[in-house]
């Protein structure tokens, strides 16, 4: 009988280990962590490096997805949107559409050229707008917002989401298990016990949450960037389904009449040689996406860089 014991606790032991030991090697001790705000209700913390899935995340002092932002005499492109442009977890940070464009600017101008990742997963473009409030413009010589349709109306509710969503969460399990342990309590409770646990936010409450008012965020870049004279350029990404279709819906055919009647400048990705493979889910980029949103952007830039210059600063 103690035989039997001392042999499942040995078995325990190794499965433990092991398990520990994978979940280390992906990372699940050591996720990307959010922090709140009262302005802009979440991002991403500040000053991270980590390896997630075996994917580079990093986040800068501003808690940009791109490298720290130097005051040296520059170009400085400001690369604004959700989710689609931060990539999330599963894009290594070499992958992203501004790093591989902030690489290209660079090697073309022959100096060092900033494509600043401002984004938080499901950030609609008033979560962005409260962010430039706060912290400034950063020289910006450019200002390009990446938006889907369902942006229109895609307003902040300033409802607590830092650890009160599952996927939004301050501080990491010191164990790989913990995190093991969570996302198998999820699966349960979703798919067996067929519930949600109320005291957390929803996704559906986070995400898409649809109100009666166009978003002040399209109007604040708008004038912003008319004040001091930056070039402003709107980039719809279409969802899968619209992608399929080939027609955006009623909400993104609003923000291109959005743009023509304000003379705003805007690229529409389903014009562009865009193919199924360049999305990983109904909305988010592939790797090759990103670089698709990479290689759309770069005459633009290039552009208007050799156009209006490098801006004097700002703030």
């Amino acid at each position: 009988m103690k035989k039997k014991i001392r042999i499942l606790i040995v078995g325990f032991l190794i499965v433990f280990l092991l398990g520990e030991l994978i979940g280390r090697y992906f990372g699940l001790h050591d996720y990307p962590t959010h922090v709140s705000s009262s302005k802009f209700e979440y991002i991403y913390a500040p000053n991270q490096e980590r390896l997630i899935y075996r994917n580079k995340f990093s986040t800068n002092e501003f808690s940009m997805r791109s490298k720290p932002f130097t005051n040296k005499d520059t170009s400085v492109v400001l690369l604004i949107g959700d989710s689609v442009i931060n990539g999330g977890n599963l894009t290594d940070q070499d992958c992203l559409g501004s790093t591989i464009l902030e690489n290209s600017l660079t090697k073309t101008f022959e100096k060092p050229v900033r494509v600043l990742n401002i984004s938080g997963g499901s950030w609609g473009p008033d979560n962005a707008a409260e962010y430039v409030k706060q912290y400034g413009l950063f020289d910006a010589d450019i200002v390009v917002l990446v938006v889907s349709s369902h942006d229109a109306y895609d307003n902040m509710t300033n409802a607590k989401i830092v650890d009160n969503h599952p996927q939004f969460f301050s501080r990491n399990y010191y164990l790989a298990w913990g995190k093991l342990i969570e996302r198998g309590w999820q699966q349960i409770e979703r798919r067996v016990l067929k519930r949600n646990n109320q005291q957390k936010v929803k996704n559906s409450d986070l995400g898409i949450s649809q109100s009666s008012n166009f978003n002040s965020g399209f109007d604040y870049f708008r004038k912003i960037s008319s004040q001091y004279n930056i070039p402003f350029v709107i980039y719809l990404h279409p969802s899968f389904k619209e992608f399929k279709d080939q027609s955006m819906s009623d909400l993104g055919r609003e923000i291109i009449e959005y743009s023509e009647i304000n003379q705003i400048d805007i690229i529409q990705e389903i014009k562009t040689p865009l193919e199924g493979k360049h999305y990983r889910d109904g909305i988010h980029y592939s790797e090759i996406g990103q670089k698709h949103l990479a290689k759309t952007l770069f005459p633009k830039i290039t552009n208007l860089i050799e156009e209006y210059g490098t801006q004097q600063s700002i703030y």
